[in-house]
């Protein structure tokens, strides 16, 4: 099957309302393959008294370890389980509790959106309730913390919030200025280098890479040559930038 020409779609999105609080305990213990005392024990913590508070006996605890493993794999179960209403969805990507997909512009997208709000209310896992939002053919839309911007010529333009990227720039530039050693100035780097890292399908993070990196190649010639300490990292820009 051919996929639609994203600018002739509508990419809509979903987000799991307290998605681990909600996610049922009784399907846990069903689908996954461990003795349900184990599962009571280490992942549901039943019992546990930390700090004086008794943890909650709904749904996932938010914070272990392998919370996150067991959230994507009910997710997963819950999106194989309800395939057939998601047949005009295309190119479905979904991470934790939000996912997606893009809806050809002849299909009805309120039809779509009210089935499968039913679906995740009524589904064993849950129940759930979602929220959903959409804009119109061939329309940017922001998705996990990236805007997208459909082509036809091509691959969608990845980007960042303008404002997320200065004041990112801002506060690695403050760290840089007030960086007392070259252990405070590598901190920078791996800062830098975290978030471009993490934000790596955008557009914007190659040219704050190299605005950023150059400052920090610059104060640790500086501080080598200066204090005359010994050199611990490589000065280059293609070095100090290297992920």
């Amino acid at each position: 099957m051919n996929e639609p020409d994203p600018c002739n779609t509508r990419f809509v999105q979903f987000d799991v309302v307290d998605f681990y609080t909600s996610i049922s305990r009784q399907y846990v213990e069903e689908v996954l393959p461990a003795p349900k005392a184990v599962i009571r024990n280490t992942l549901f913590l039943e019992g546990w008294n930390i700090s004086g508070v008794t943890m909650d006996r709904r749904g996932l605890p938010q914070g272990l370890a392998a919370s996150s493993l067991v959230a994507e794999m009910v997710m997963a179960n819950v999106l194989r389980d309800i395939a057939d209403l998601t047949a005009d969805l295309h190119c479905i990507h979904a991470y934790s509790d939000n996912w997606g997909g893009f809806v050809p512009h002849d299909k009805d997208v309120g039809v779509l959106v009210e089935s499968l709000k039913h679906a995740f209310e009524v589904h064993r896992a849950g129940p759930y309730r979602i929220t959903h939002d959409y804009g119109e053919r061939g329309q940017s839309f922001k998705f996990l913390g990236y805007y997208f911007k459909p082509r036809a010529d091509g691959p969608a333009r990845v980007s960042l919030p303008k404002n997320l990227v200065r004041t990112m720039e801002s506060e690695l530039t403050g760290e840089l200025c007030a960086a007392d050693s070259i252990q405070e100035v590598l901190k920078v780097r791996s800062r830098l280098l975290s978030f471009c890292s993490a934000y790596s399908l955008a557009a914007e993070t190659r040219p704050l890479l190299s605005r950023v990196g150059r400052l920090i190649v610059g104060e640790l010639d500086y501080r080598y040559r200066q204090f005359g300490e010994p050199r611990t990292d490589g000065t280059s820009l293609e070095q100090v930038t290297r992920t």
